[in-house]
């Protein structure tokens, strides 16, 4: 496996889930048409056997956001991933939280369970059609400082679909 790989996936656990919960955070505004949505999210990071940016994950998922769910409006709300990280055994620390009409960011600083520290950077602006998230983080295990990156793009696809996942 990988060394930086492995030195860094506890976080990509919780990365994984941030990285939807960031998806999630700027289509929860009632700005945002209710229907497909198509996410493409991409995890990049230090390789420490290389020394160079290398991307750890790359993926498109499709959802159908609801009316009802987009109404919400929680998920731009930072507590929403502080209790997602806390329910995996972090502990979290929200700061300079900030929303000014579309946009929405904040700094989180956790320590896992298993001692790993990571402080992140999120930032999300959504729109009627499209949104943007992108979170900076770095990791500190092991004696090793590995900076890290997820950034999501999304767009409005048209209607949902029965295959789709719904929120």
């Amino acid at each position: 496996m990988n060394r930086s790989l492995a030195i860094v996936r506890p976080s990509l656990t919780c990365l994984a889930a941030a990285s939807s919960l960031f998806a999630f955070a700027a289509q929860a505004q009632a700005v945002m048409e209710p229907g497909a949505w198509e996410t493409r999210t991409k995890i990049t990071g230090l390789d420490l056997e290389s020394g160079q940016t290398k991307t750890f994950a790359d993926a498109t998922t499709k959802v159908c956001y609801t009316k009802e769910f987009l109404a919400k409006d929680i998920h731009l709300t930072p507590g929403v991933d502080q209790r997602k990280a806390e329910a995996k055994g972090a502990k979290c620390s929200i700061s300079d939280a900030r929303r000014e009409g579309n946009t929405a960011s904040w700094k989180m600083d956790c320590t896992l369970a298993d001692g790993t520290r990571t402080e992140a950077v999120v930032r999300n602006v959504a729109a009627r059609r499209t949104f943007s998230s992108e979170l900076s983080q770095t990791v500190y295990k092991q004696g090793h400082e590995v900076p890290m990156k997820i950034s999501s793009q999304s767009r409005h696809v048209g209607a949902c679909t029965a295959d789709m996942p719904s929120m």
